[in-house]
């Protein structure tokens, strides 16, 4: 579908820190497990960023990330007193913000992705910042490629560095194929994560983060009560 594209002034805001920018990327699962409370409550002291996949925003435990955190929400699925989608916190607040909401296949529920440009100190070009929460359930690879071309229009437009991450839905050999070639001809990384708690479907990992032109400084998967999916941490600078 076609994205909108928004932009907020937060020249007031402080930049990231270009040496060391942290991150979470989680799939909530909608905040349905009560363990998610008081796992939001610790990372949001320790992160600059949070990219949150499946956020139900009428529902719980959002309101760990007070009024000093600046949220980015990009709507997928709704119904009646409930929107789903994709959301990105940070310390530092946006300069530009382009939504992407895609339709499943199968079950033509909506799935969305979110991205958004921040400050870092010190540098003239912006962080991007890319959150995804991909297609599942398709046929072909038609809807996951088309969905993943969309958002590598705002890669390819953006000269600083980059954060690619979210659930990816990979549970297919030729999901993670086609992964490997757009991190290699857009020259992503894939993070490594030495112990790896993240997700799996058909011994596949569902969660990813990539970046470009940034390195990594630390990286972890916790185990996690609060949601179906892991969590994923990283320290990433220039």
């Amino acid at each position: 579908m076609p994205l909108t594209a928004d932009s907020m002034q937060n020249i007031h805001e402080l930049p990231l820190n270009p040496e060391a920018i942290r991150v979470l990327s989680w799939n909530i699962q909608k905040q349905s497990r009560p363990q998610l409370s008081a796992d939001l409550a610790g990372f949001c002291r320790e992160i600059d960023l949070a990219l949150l996949q499946e956020v139900h925003v009428e529902g719980n435990y959002l309101h760990h990330f007070h009024d000093g955190w600046h949220r980015s929400f990009a709507p997928g699925f709704s119904l009646p007193r409930r929107t789903t989608g994709v959301m990105t916190l940070s310390v530092s607040g946006h300069r530009q913000q382009d939504r992407f909401c895609h339709p499943e296949p199968i079950l033509r529920t909506l799935k969305a992705a979110n991205a958004t440009t921040h400050a870092l100190a010190g540098m003239d070009e912006p962080l991007l910042v890319v959150n995804l929460h991909a297609v599942n359930f398709s046929l072909g690879m038609q809807a996951y490629t088309r969905q993943l071309h969309d958002l590598l229009q705002c890669v390819d437009r953006h000269e600083g560095p980059v954060i690619f991450a979210g659930d990816f839905n990979a549970w297919h050999n030729m999901r993670k194929q086609l992964l490997d070639e757009i991190a290699s001809h857009r020259g992503f990384v894939e993070v490594p994560f030495a112990v790896d708690h993240r997700m799996q479907i058909f011994g596949k990992p569902l969660d990813y983060m990539f970046i470009r032109d940034l390195k990594v400084l630390e990286a972890r998967t916790l185990a996690s009560r609060g949601s179906d999916h892991n969590p994923l941490l990283a320290t990433l600078g220039l």
